[in-house]
């Protein structure tokens, strides 16, 4: 199996960018506003840079922009080398670590290896919410925002469209493609997570939302 769609759907945003080369987010904004007006003649930039809000310190909603890998290089092409090559070098750790939480998944062959492969994933996804904030209802929340674009549902209504209890286990009722597009949503949210250094529920839902959309754009395709 292709873990690509992964990969593909990793995004780095312009308060990462601005960290990453010294500059002031402000300035970075102003790039890539000058960047889009360029890029937008005759060209449809909607999945591969938007803007999309944050909540700053003072818990007030900011303005940043998420961009994929083609329009991050694009952005700091006139930049100089040393700024490209930081760039460049976190994408690769971007690109690694999300290829190395896809490879399990990637390397399952029966049902049995995919639950158990989306298990660790789970657990490390759970770990990330956690660590952003994220508390008592949160966690389902997060978890139907990735449910929602992959399989048009919340947990409990999928649970009753399967004549599932409440207490039952989704994913033991999933088929193989169902729990590897779950484990690569929750790979790339976990990644955008701490990417966006998101903090608390909303943020975080967010976010996982956006990934189970960037994932079903992607990886359900393939897998049909």
């Amino acid at each position: 199996m292709n873990i690509l769609p992964v990969t593909q759907s990793l995004t780095m945003t312009s308060r990462e960018i601005a960290e990453l080369t010294g500059k002031e987010h402000k300035n970075v904004l102003r790039d890539i506003r000058i960047m889009i007006k360029q890029l937008s003649a005759g060209s449809d930039l909607s999945w591969h840079c938007k803007s999309i809000t944050y909540i700053d310190e003072q818990g007030k909603p900011r303005e940043q922009y998420e961009l994929d890998k083609d329009t991050t290089l694009t952005l700091v092409s006139g930049y100089d080398a040393i700024i490209r090559f930081k760039i460049i070098k976190r994408w690769r750790e971007l690109e690694e670590k999300a290829a190395t939480k896809g490879a399990k998944v990637a390397a399952a062959t029966t049902w049995e290896q995919q639950r158990q492969a989306g298990k660790e994933i789970r657990a490390d996804f759970t770990n990330t919410l956690e660590n952003h904030g994220v508390s008592g209802f949160g966690f389902a929340q997060c978890t139907d925002g990735i449910y929602r674009p992959l399989f048009g549902a919340t947990a409990s209504k999928l649970k009753k469209q399967r004549g599932l209890a409440k207490t039952a286990s989704l994913r033991d009722s999933m088929s193989g493609k169902e729990l590897i597009a779950s484990a690569f949503a929750e790979i790339v949210a976990s990644e955008r997570m701490d990417a966006n250094a998101d903090q608390g529920n909303s943020p975080c839902y967010k976010t996982c939302k956006a990934s189970g959309t960037a994932v079903s754009g992607l990886l359900i395709k393939k897998l049909n």
